[in-house]
């Protein structure tokens, strides 16, 4: 899947520039990240291996993180503003990007992965 097909699966016109506008933003804001669409879904790699991907669904975009970095970033996610599950930081349609919080958690997880060679942890 490319990226414009992952956009023309998310219905809504304000929701599709939500998600490019984030993307955006990653692409921008960590320029040594290198963009992949791998099972139908955007995500960012460092050197091969995942460092955030998105999601999107009727309610919400989603970042997803592994299961041991939603652990260790669990204070900080929930003093978000947004709603998480295991593996998900869910970003209500409705609810404003928080560029501050989005770049504590891509920080932390770069940092975390600087010396892992693998894909996943």
């Amino acid at each position: 899947m490319e990226l414009s097909t992952f956009f023309e699966t998310i219905d809504d016109s304000n929701n599709r520039r939500k998600a490019k506008v984030l993307i955006d933003w990653i692409s921008e804001t960590y320029p040594n990240l290198t963009f992949s669409m791998k099972w139908n879904q955007p995500m960012f790699l460092n050197e091969g291996t995942y460092i955030i991907g998105l999601s999107v669904s009727k309610k919400h975009l989603a970042l997803g993180l592994e299961k041991e970095l939603m652990n260790q970033l669990h204070d900080l996610i929930d003093s978000s503003n947004y709603e998480s599950s295991k593996m998900l930081i869910k970003i209500s349609w409705n609810k404003e990007l928080d560029f501050v919080f989005l770049k504590k958690i891509v920080d932390y997880v770069i940092d975390y992965k600087k010396d892992i060679k693998s894909f996943w942890i």
